[in-house]
């Protein structure tokens, strides 16, 4: 994330934004009672009054609850907390709609008192404009709700032993406005993607706290028909619970998923008349360090699946590098340039004494899983293959989508980007998905419910 992201997501910046939060709801309360009058036939009209009153105190009360619970301060009810979260997410969209469309409507009036032509009348143009924000914020609910499939297709250059299909799912967030139904949904559309490896890009909770996952048990049971024959593993994102907390290792063990942050994986994955081999280079670990499994040498042809913890700006994210040092992997092993030389840390990380400068190290396909999309320059300076990302939503609805754009480098944001390694010369791979969930508000405009399906053969 850049400098501009790190000032829009400043937490006292956010309780400054506030105050204009009160008058905006204040101000969209008066615009819709004052609908052909003054503001002097509001006062002396009651009925309008009480309704201009009501609006504000529920606009305020819905957009104040939306920005308490993004800071976990919610009601610890969780059905009570899912119902106002709900509520709060859809009016907080229809909100942004109505001010937006309240402009084009007063630039029309104005544009057609300016050219000397009759205005339309005031309840008229009201009622357009209420209609505009309503259409958008039902449709965005709606559009939410299906989800869709991408396709990539990716080469290995032969340091797969077989092709491999591989579904990607990030950013669910269980919990305040993702319940089975959708979940059903999204292990539906993975299922039909028939893949051999399905990866879980962090925040498959809503927070960090998990209070609102009203449904957890049955949510569980419905990720635990997932059909992957190399197995399903997760990493956290900066929502979920710890993974040593009580919910998480139950979503775990229920739903048949392993945890992979701060691990390392081999998974050679034979040919149909074999099972694929899987095993542990570094284990997963609750605070952070990782341990060792054991001194092992990657096999030929293997998938090496690294997993990453949290935020790229979390302090205690082990370095990729170390990880990669622990697991027995020579920076750019396999992933020689042209003229024969193999591959580095590159110049941003130290190169580990442990590792050899031998050129002729057993070729192996890198794939780190990293919730965050500010990951991945330290990936590519590890020359991985391919590096999976979710985090940003793709802002998930019009106008955030064009701050939450501006907040990120350029091919962060979303979609396939290709980097090199300007000391080895190697292409790294990066795939940024919009999630298969929503956060909070429970729309989509602009962006889509999304699995990521990607073969690399």
């Amino acid at each position: 994330m850049n400098k501009f992201g790190n000032f829009v997501t400043n937490e006292h910046l956010q309780f400054f934004l506030m105050i204009p939060v009160f008058l905006g709801a204040l101000y969209v309360s008066m615009r819709i009672t004052c609908a052909g009058v003054d503001l002097r036939g509001l006062l002396h009209s009651r009925p309008r009054l009480i309704t201009c009153a009501a609006l504000t105190v529920l606009g305020t009360g819905c957009l104040l609850y939306m920005f308490l619970s993004h800071l976990e301060r919610q009601i610890k009810s969780a059905p009570v907390n899912r119902v106002l979260v709900w509520i709060s997410g859809a009016y907080v969209a229809f909100f942004i709609y109505f001010l937006h469309a309240l402009a084009v409507s007063d630039l029309l009036s104005l544009l057609l008192r300016s050219a000397g032509h009759r205005e339309m009348p005031a309840r008229l143009l009201m009622a357009f404009t209420v209609g505009i924000a309503v259409f958008l914020t039902v449709y965005g609910v709606i559009h939410a709700r299906n989800v869709r499939t991408i396709h990539y297709n990716l080469s290995s250059e032969g340091r797969l032993s077989a092709p491999l299909r591989v579904v990607e799912v990030s950013d669910l967030h269980m919990g305040s406005v993702i319940g089975t139904a959708h979940v059903q949904r999204v292990v539906d559309a993975v299922n039909a993607s028939h893949p051999d490896l399905v990866v879980f890009l962090g925040d498959q909770f809503n927070r960090t706290s998990a209070i609102d996952v009203v449904d957890a048990e049955e949510i569980f049971r419905i990720l635990s028909r997932i059909k992957a024959p190399l197995g399903a593993y997760a990493v956290l994102g900066n929502h979920d619970p710890e993974l040593d907390s009580e919910i998480y290792q139950q979503y775990l063990s229920e739903s048949g998923i392993t945890a992979l942050d701060n691990g390392v994986l081999e998974i050679y994955p034979g040919n149909p008349a074999q099972e694929a081999e899987i095993r542990t280079l570094v284990s997963a670990s609750s605070d952070g360090a990782g341990s060792v499994a054991a001194p092992v040498t990657p096999v030929h042809g293997a998938l090496l699946l690294a997993g990453r913890t949290k935020l790229a700006e979390d302090k205690e994210r082990v370095p990729l590098a170390k990880l990669l040092d622990q697991a027995g992997v020579m920076p750019g092993s396999g992933n020689s340039r042209s003229d024969g030389s193999s591959g580095s840390y590159g110049s941003s990380v130290p190169l580990p004494d442990s590792v050899s400068s031998d050129s002729d190290q057993p070729a192996h396909y890198l794939l780190v899983l990293d919730h965050d999309p500010g990951g991945i320059t330290e990936a590519v300076s590890c020359d991985a293959d391919l590096v999976l990302a979710g985090h940003t939503h793709r802002g998930q609805f019009f106008p955030t989508a064009l701050i939450t754009q501006f907040s990120y480098e350029k091919g962060y944001f979303y979609g396939l980007a290709q980097t090199i390694n300007e000391a080895t010369g190697h292409i790294t791979t990066s795939v940024v998905s919009s999630g298969a969930g929503y956060f909070q508000t429970p729309i989509r405009i602009g962006s889509d419910s999304e699995i990521v399906c990607i073969d690399i053969r």
